[in-house]
């Protein structure tokens, strides 16, 4: 008898471990998955890639520097305060209303981030009315 409760303790101990394990790699790909969700804007010394970016309100974008150079990023209507970025840096700004948000790079480089809340409609493009989806 003892040999069966032993061995009875020892698959649960086993399976008690593959779940814990199944459940961080689970909270790994959503933490992945989260972090992947911000749209980034990269900046190269010629050119923004992408160069408008749509997100909802309350959300973020990130600028990555990939350039050689400094660069200075600034809201052309005041939606955000104007921040330099050396090279490899990145910077994060959370929009909490809808708009549009036009912006420069180094004066030169014209981007936009563009804040509206999803509509039915939106989720696809080929859907005339979204009761045909």
């Amino acid at each position: 008898m003892t040999y069966r409760r032993g061995s009875f303790v020892c698959c649960a101990l086993i399976v008690s471990m593959v779940i814990v394990s199944i459940a961080q790699i689970a909270l790994n790909e959503i933490s992945a998955t989260a972090s992947t969700l911000t749209p980034t804007v990269r900046i190269f010394d010629d050119r923004l890639v992408p160069a408008v970016v749509q997100i909802p309100p309350l959300s973020s974008v990130i600028w990555i520097n990939n350039g050689h150079n400094t660069h200075v990023v600034r809201s052309t209507n005041g939606g955000w305060q104007t921040f330099s970025l050396q090279p490899r840096a990145s910077r994060r700004v959370t929009f909490r209303t809808t708009g549009e948000f036009p912006y420069k790079v180094d004066g030169v480089l014209n981007g936009l981030v563009l804040v509206a809340a999803a509509h039915l409609g939106d989720l696809s493009p080929s859907c005339s009315n979204w009761l045909d989806c």
